[in-house]
C-alpha cells in the first residue's frame, strides 16, 4: 500500500490526530551541533568526541523554533502550553522539554 493514507486505528489515536493544531508548522529540518546557535533551541543530544580533543562533551540536534514543536529549551517570541520530563535534552539525566507556541 505504498502512498496510501491510513486512518487511525484506535479512538486514542483519532482523538490525537484531531487535537493536533491546524496552525501547527513542521519544525525545519536540523542539524548536530556542538553549540547552540543564537535563535535556535535544540531537541536532542548525545555525548560525542567529535566536540572536544580532550573527551566526551554534549552535542545537539540544533533547530529553528516553530509553533508546535517540543524543544529543550523556550524561546523569545513563543510561550509554551506543555512540558514534560524527557532524557533527550541532556545524554547525563532527566531534564523538561517544552512544547513551543508561537505568540
Amino acid at each position: 500500500m505504498l502512498g496510501a493514507a491510513l486512518a487511525p486505528t484506535t479512538a486514542s489515536a483519532a482523538a490525537d490526530t484531531a487535537s493536533a493544531s491546524p496552525r501547527a508548522e513542521a519544525p525545519a529540518a536540523g542539524f548536530w551541533s556542538c553549540t547552540v546557535p543564537p535563535g535556535h533551541t535544540f531537541t536532542g543530544t548525545q555525548s560525542s568526541l567529535a566536540c572536544s580533543p580532550s573527551g566526551v562533551r554534549t552535542m545537539y540536534y540544533v533547530q529553528l523554533p516553530a509553533d508546535g514543536m517540543w524543544a529543550c529549551t523556550t524561546m523569545p517570541g513563543f510561550t509554551f502550553t506543555g512540558a514534560q520530563n524527557t532524557l533527550a535534552c541532556s545524554p547525563s539525566g532527566v531534564r523538561t522539554m517544552y512544547y513551543l507556541r508561537a505568540l
